[in-house]
């Protein structure tokens, strides 16, 4: 079971996102996004253009692409979670903002952060 879900307010768009994963999942999925939160965009264009050559796919066909492309839009670092349905199953969500006015892609994703 996977969900997508927008949100607008006046200055930004909340972008929800969860997923069911295996718990041999966790610490991959979990590494790759504390690096994405570490990176700033010039990181990040890095680690994309990266991702596409060397095509690392999951099994499920995705490369991590949508994750750094969200990150590049988002104006501070996503904020996730891991929560375990059952033994061997758990959710995994994710919550990103992103400025319903962006214009740079040269503003780092994190620019809040260093505030």
């Amino acid at each position: 079971m996977s969900t997508l879900i927008i949100k607008q307010t006046p200055n930004q768009y909340i972008i929800e996102i969860s997923n069911r994963i295996n718990e041999e999942e966790i610490a991959v999925l979990k590494r790759r996004l504390e690096l994405i939160n570490k990176l700033d965009n010039e990181g990040l264009n890095c680690l994309f253009e990266q991702t596409l050559v060397n095509n690392k796919q999951s099994d499920k066909g995705g490369a991590g692409v949508g994750l750094i492309g969200i990150a590049k839009k988002s104006f501070k670092k996503s904020v996730f979670q891991f929560y375990q349905l059952e033994s061997n199953c758990h959710m995994f969500s994710l919550t990103a903002a992103i400025d319903r006015f962006y214009k740079s892609k040269n503003t780092p994703h994190n620019e809040q952060k260093a505030k």
